[in-house]
């Protein structure tokens, strides 16, 4: 199930609406997602970087309030978590976050559309895997060096490396890698 919250400024103030597109009110992490019944769907034309859109009714009016004094809503965000009814105690299935870039409100209609991440550009996996490299950071918690070494050359083998500093248990890079 889709849980959306909506983080807008409204005056000055971080304000934030929770929906659930659900047929009851559901309280999770804190938080009383309000039942409401909307649609969240992808566009994309031919040649045209893909879009998202929330649309739904508002028949209280209070979401519209909320947009007219934040301005149209266009850069506030959208965290959208899709959770299983059965096991609300536990972190989400799926998490994202877009900004809002376009609001319409008509007649309690309102239509929110969201700017899309452009997942070409985005490094998959976030870790690439060096032989010689070490990918941590000097003296992080992943590399774990606690000595008075100042520099690091990020090698295994180097003069300035990790079997000099003595701590080539916590090397982040792939020596077993064929060159």
């Amino acid at each position: 199930m889709p849980l959306f919250t909506v983080r807008m400024d409204v005056n000055g103030e971080l304000t934030s609406i929770y929906i659930a597109r659900w047929i009851e009110d559901i309280e999770y992490k804190g938080n009383t997602y309000l039942a409401a019944n909307f649609d969240f769907e992808f566009q994309q034309s031919e040649g045209e970087m893909t879009t998202a859109s929330i649309t739904g009714h508002d028949s209280t009016g209070q979401i519209q309030r909320l947009i007219e004094s934040s301005r149209g809503a266009a850069g506030s965000e959208v965290q959208i978590d899709i959770v299983n009814t059965m096991t609300l105690d536990r972190e989400p299935e799926f998490t994202e976050v877009l900004s809002i870039s376009d609001t319409s409100v008509k007649g309690g209609d309102i239509s929110f559309k969201l700017e899309m991440p452009d997942y070409l550009r985005v490094r998959y996996p976030r870790r690439i895997a060096y032989r010689e490299y070490c990918s941590w950071f000097f003296k992080d918690e992943r590399c774990g060096y606690k000595g008075s070494a100042q520099t690091c050359d990020y090698s295994l083998n180097g003069r300035n490396g990790c079997i000099a500093k003595g701590n080539s248990a916590n090397f982040g890079g792939f020596p077993s890698i064929l060159s």
